[in-house]
């Protein structure tokens, strides 16, 4: 089972993190040998780094639950179902994301707001 978590900035960016428990822990070993200084200076040249979670960057960051969702039955046209069943696993995430898209869309078209 994959759990998502979603972190949001106050900027409105948002960085999304997958965990996969099937996912094999990576080799560190090459790592015991280095010091604290060595490691940081490291993950500082490294362009694809996340940024370190201080209290800097949890001062301007916030943890956003996942809405609960709703279990129903729905009818779909099989193009529809076929064509996000194609894109591979979590089709129905992606399906609720397209929803909740034209969802927010329309709000702020009608000046409900989200």
């Amino acid at each position: 089972m994959m759990h998502d978590l979603e972190i949001r900035m106050t900027d409105e960016k948002i960085a999304r993190r997958q965990l996969n428990p099937n996912r094999p822990a990576p080799d560190l070993s090459h790592l015991k040998d280095l010091s604290d200084e060595q490691i940081a200076q490291a993950v500082a040249n490294d362009p694809d780094a996340a940024p370190l979670i201080d209290d800097a960057w949890m001062a301007n960051a916030a943890l956003v639950e996942n809405p609960k969702k709703i279990p129903i039955t729905a009818r779909f046209d099989a193009e529809v179902i076929d064509f996000f069943k194609a894109q591979g696993e979590g089709y129905q995430t992606r399906m609720n994301a397209v929803l909740l898209s034209y969802v927010r869309a329309q709000k702020a078209k009608s000046g409900q707001g989200g």
